[in-house]
């Protein structure tokens, strides 16, 4: 069984946090941001990342259980909360060292993914989480240069472009990985039956799930 740290690990989806920070890291790079100003950036996505994807364990469903790497081996949900919230604040915080620019963009993606990942998830509307998160993070880097200026509109779209990508590559994933264990492929599309209950057992609480997103 994993260690407590090592689930805590894995409920904030390291798949995704890394995913992300290496797309703020590569568009910080390429736009010459000042090394302690891209520090403090991708440790704004990291937090910021892992905070949002605790959130998917906040309330115990068969949404829940399916993305979590094993239920039964999950961090004690209060711990979870706690360290969401945590995060949350230090993404915030580690956010106002960078402007107000960077600060309000960021305060919107993370509102967005907490209101996403808490109430607004379901099948039709998955990829939308993945759109507004990597379509709006050239924004934040872009207003987190010494001179903050505005993205250009192909940016946007072309970080809409790859959250999608990056959603869907998952989602295609989770679908080969159900097939191997026999288990029904579920994920941020998938949301919660009324047969679930919390700690409930089943093949989609044995599934492993290691990445997700946007947060």
């Amino acid at each position: 069984m994993p260690s407590l740290s090592t689930a805590l690990f894995r409920s904030s989806r390291p798949i995704v946090v890394t995913l992300a920070t290496v797309a703020a890291l590569a568009l910080g790079l390429a736009l010459a941001l000042e090394p302690l100003r891209l520090v403090v950036l991708c440790l704004v996505v990291l937090t910021g990342q892992a905070a949002t994807g605790m959130s998917l364990d906040w309330r115990p469903t068969s949404t829940t259980a399916a993305h979590a790497p094993t239920r039964s081996a999950s961090p004690p949900l209060r711990l979870v909360r706690a360290w969401s919230l945590a995060l949350t604040f230090a993404s915030v915080a580690l956010a106002i060292l960078l402007g107000p620019w960077p600060t309000l963009v960021n305060a919107i993606l993370l509102s967005w993914a907490w209101a996403y990942n808490l109430w607004l998830r379901g099948r039709v509307f998955s990829v939308v989480l993945y759109v507004v998160w990597f379509g709006l993070l050239p924004l934040m880097v872009t207003l987190s240069l010494a001179e903050p200026v505005f993205a250009p509109w192909w940016m946007i779209v072309t970080g809409a472009a790859l959250g999608a990508a990056i959603h869907f590559a998952r989602r295609a994933l989770r679908r080969v990985a159900a097939r191997r264990t026999g288990a029904q492929a579920a994920g941020y599309e998938s949301p919660p039956t009324k047969s679930a209950r919390p700690g409930s057992a089943g093949p989609q609480s044995r599934s492993t799930h290691d990445g997700t997103p946007p947060g």
